[in-house]
């Protein structure tokens, strides 16, 4: 199938090259061209399904592949995307936060779906202590085969955060979407803004309505005409939007059944048929579309550096220093406004610590009860010369499910702080390329938000719960001379206070590995804040400061550095223009790409 027949990625390619001496910011735009690039030449349409906790998203991209694949939990998942495409065998590579990759080959769909429960859920991985950042996985499959890539978001509006924030920085790799809704109720607030956050992302939105089993025929009909008419007023459907309604959980069954007429009234068949058409008519549009748009705005940002410089070489120097001036002083805001992030987040910081000393004393004080009770146990049975060993394999086990359930609620405060505070940064640099434009008189779209950086290799605290050894707890050789209800008191009055000394040695070891590793990612985290901002500020002040600076030393080459900026803003503007009007399909399918001078 021909992806580019109108020139997509000759105007990406194009763009690349654009720019004779890219500035820092531009070469990361440039970098992330690259990769639409990639994407176009592989032609794969990836397709998301988004939506809110327990819409029935995951039991959506079964009943579609035909197979129990993709894990059905009642907790919500945990904040790791699942990328589905075709393949002769099924394989999982999972990559992790650390540089670690795992790879399986499960034969069976139950071995599939075990391996995805353990990396991508949250009873079988609680908070992504595993610290897995993208799970890829292939399968036999006629829909995947043509060139299609399922995608399996977390649930927004769920009990944790962090959900909600990897699915929204899942959006930027969508094309299209299967935006999942289900009758109880019909539609949230919370969905209401997520659909028009994925229609804006997307190039080609389907909403489902799922789970209408459990609705009577005549309840379907008003649900669906409830559903079209929010749709239509509030979140401004377009016409041509499908909407289906339809029971997953029925089309698994009909399909492992083999039973034609169940899947028929599951309503699927229509959804399936939907999918075909898109792909078999649509698909090259619909990716052309969606890699457009997206490469359209990292035109734009490059383009926006680019007209700042002409503008600054241009304009008389008085003007340019008063819009400097003017700049510097709503730059001042900015860091202002950067400083009451750093402060808020230290605060938080602080506020992280305290848990961390409340909760660690709280296990400690369960060590001392808990241990010193399961002391008392063992002493009525356990032989006097095995019982500090028993007492310690008992100690071991606690301290490892006690350390881990403390890292597990450390490790959620931490991302859930992170995510608040990148989102006001990034907000604010922003701010920052919205202001230079608004100085100069630039259009300037809006960059779609980036996402929350990786702490790095999981806290060294995840490791082990266990500092010393508590199989140490012995009674001492000279208590087996004495009479032996002597030597159960002594034995146990001595690892009682073993006990309470190990406990104590260990809670703290735990603690003060926790707030390292607390300080540590606070510090990397605050520093990315900083980078982000300074990136964003020196893709704006630079270009002024560059033209100034060689205005004033190197007057005699202006006329050939304006010469310059004015061909490369031209190339830019033509690029950009005609990647708005290949996503809009105002070129038509068969138009090439609009000729240019580089």
């Amino acid at each position: 199938m021909e992806i580019d027949p109108a020139g997509l990625g000759e105007l990406i390619a194009r763009g690349r090259e654009a720019v004779p001496r890219p500035s820092a910011g531009q070469s990361a735009h440039i970098s992330s061209l690259e990769t639409l690039a990639v994407r176009l030449a592989e032609a794969r349409l990836q397709v998301a399904a988004l939506g809110q906790f327990k819409r029935g998203k995951s039991s959506l991209l079964n009943a579609l592949l035909g197979q129990k694949v993709m894990p059905v939990e009642v907790l919500p998942s945990t904040s790791i995307p699942v990328f589905i495409s075709g393949g002769p065998a099924a394989y999982l590579r999972a990559s992790f936060r650390n540089g670690a990759v795992e790879e399986h080959h499960p034969t069976t769909e139950e071995a599939f779906c075990s391996l995805l429960t353990g990396l991508v859920t949250e009873a079988g991985n609680p908070e992504n202590r595993r610290g897995v950042s993208r799970v890829e996985a292939r399968l036999p499959s006629a829909l995947l085969e043509q060139g299609l890539v399922l995608i399996d978001t977390p649930g927004v509006g769920s009990t944790f955060r962090h959900n909600t924030a990897a699915a929204e920085a899942t959006l930027p790799e969508c094309d299209a979407a299967l935006f999942v809704l289900s009758p109880d109720p019909p539609i949230t607030e919370i969905e209401r803004d997520w659909l028009k956050r994925a229609r804006e992302a997307t190039a080609s939105l389907i909403v489902v309505l799922n789970k209408v089993d459990l609705l009577e025929p005549a309840d379907r009909e008003i649900s669906r005409a409830f559903l079209e008419r929010v749709l239509a007023s509030e979140t401004k459907r377009p016409a041509a939007e499908p909407l289906f309604l339809l029971s997953a959980r029925q089309a698994l069954r009909a399909k492992q059944a083999g039973d034609p007429d169940a899947l028929a009234a599951s309503g699927i068949t229509a959804l399936e048929r939907h999918l075909a058409i898109t792909l078999g008519g649509e698909k090259a549009a619909i990716l052309r579309t969606a890699i457009a748009g997206k490469a359209a705005g990292l035109i734009g940002a490059i383009r926006l550096e680019s007209e700042i410089t002409l503008q600054s070489l241009r304009m008389p120097l008085e003007d340019l220093e008063r819009r400097m001036d003017l700049f510097d002083q709503s730059m001042a805001r900015i860091a202002e406004e950067q400083r009451d992030v750093r402060d808020r987040l230290a605060g938080d910081r602080l506020r992280l610590l305290e848990q961390l000393e409340a909760e660690a004393s709280k296990v400690g004080d369960q060590a001392r009860v808990t241990l010193l009770a399961e002391l008392d146990r063992l002493a009525e049975t356990e032989p006097t010369d095995t019982l500090g060993i028993a007492l310690g394999e008992r100690g071991a086990a606690f301290f490892d499910d006690a350390h881990a359930e403390l890292s597990q609620r450390i490790e959620k405060s931490l991302g859930e702080i992170m995510h608040r505070h990148w989102q006001r940064a990034d907000a604010l640099a922003e701010e920052v390329r919205h202001t230079a434009a608004e100085l100069f008189e630039i259009p300037a779209a809006p960059l779609l938000a980036s996402q929350v950086p990786e702490a790095g290799e999981r806290p060294s605290w995840a490791a082990s719960g266990r500092t010393e050894s508590l199989t140490q707890i012995s009674i001492g050789i000279v208590s087996r001379f004495l009479p032996r209800a002597l030597q159960r008191r002594r034995a146990r009055r001595q690892a009682a206070v073993e006990v309470a000394a190990l406990a104590t040695r260990n809670v703290e070891s735990m603690r003060w590995a926790m707030h390292r590793e607390i300080e540590e990612a606070v510090r990397r985290f605050a520093a990315e804040i900083d980078r982000h901002l300074a990136t964003a500020l020196a893709a704006t002040r630079d270009a002024m400061r560059i033209a100034l600076e060689s205005r004033r030393r190197h007057a005699e080459s202006v006329d050939q550095r304006i010469a310059e900026e004015e061909a490369t803003t031209r190339r830019l503007m033509r690029i950009e223009q005609a990647l708005h009007e290949l996503r809009a399909g105002t070129t038509g399918p068969n138009a090439q790409a609009p000729a240019m001078t580089m």
